[in-house]
């Protein structure tokens, strides 16, 4: 990194292998410069937001996950981990739309439907 920091994906790869190693704290300080220098790369916001929300650190697990979609709204993994987050943070309202964008985008899936449903319950 320090000899070729123009080799950008070496910050999230490092971020990640640190994540395997459950050095979290580490990982996401390598996760975040790479979201800076590769900002279009939503995988590493993705990555980003699941480390927060282990850690318990919901609004920038929310603000992370969110900002995958902005990149690709129509991903099926980002949408489900918002949702899943919403979920887990007793978030139904806000699950609800992402879900049934789930259930419309992905039709083949019952994962939008199935979350449709336990919402209702």
């Amino acid at each position: 990194m320090e000899n070729h920091p123009e080799i950008q994906d070496v910050y999230y790869s490092l971020g990640l292998l640190l994540a395997e190693m459950q050095k979290y704290d580490e990982a996401i300080i390598y996760l975040k410069q790479a979201g800076r220098l590769m900002p279009d790369r939503a995988r590493v916001f993705y990555n980003l937001g699941l480390i927060y929300q282990y850690q318990n650190e919901k609004d920038k697990a929310e603000k992370a996950l969110k900002q995958t979609l902005t990149i690709e709204p129509d991903n099926f993994d980002f949408l489900f981990a918002l949702a899943d987050f919403y979920i887990k943070t007793n978030q139904f309202e806000k699950a609800k739309p992402i879900a049934q964008k789930l259930a419309d985008l992905y039709p083949e899936s019952t994962v939008g439907n199935d979350i449709l449903r336990m919402i209702q319950q």
